[in-house]
């Protein structure tokens, strides 16, 4: 089975910071807030991945020390869908555990 691996959200190149990001509409134990998702390339010597991704909560406490970031990719555009789809599945998990 085949995977269409396309970006489905807007991602914005922050010159500043040199980073992509996005956020995401979250509720984390009854708060509302966002999760901010940024990625940074890392050196070219390094054979982890490319990019390292990390995430930081606006109005709600961000992922815990278990989610396992920092998270390093090769691809900038898997490291888009992969945090995505991780989003999406974590919001689903929390739902369950309210």
């Amino acid at each position: 089975m085949s995977v269409d691996k396309k970006s489905n959200i807007n991602w914005i190149w922050n010159e500043q910071n040199k980073t992509w990001e996005a956020k995401f509409p979250v509720e984390v134990n009854g708060q509302k807030g966002e999760w901010l998702i940024w990625m940074t390339e890392r050196p070219s010597y390094c054979d982890r991945g490319r990019w390292s991704v990390g995430v930081d909560g606006i109005g709600c406490s961000g992922p815990d020390d278990q989610e396992g970031f920092t998270r390093y990719f090769f691809s900038i555009e898997n490291a888009k869908w992969e945090m995505e789809e991780w989003v999406k599945m974590r919001q689903e998990i929390l739902k369950k555990q309210q």
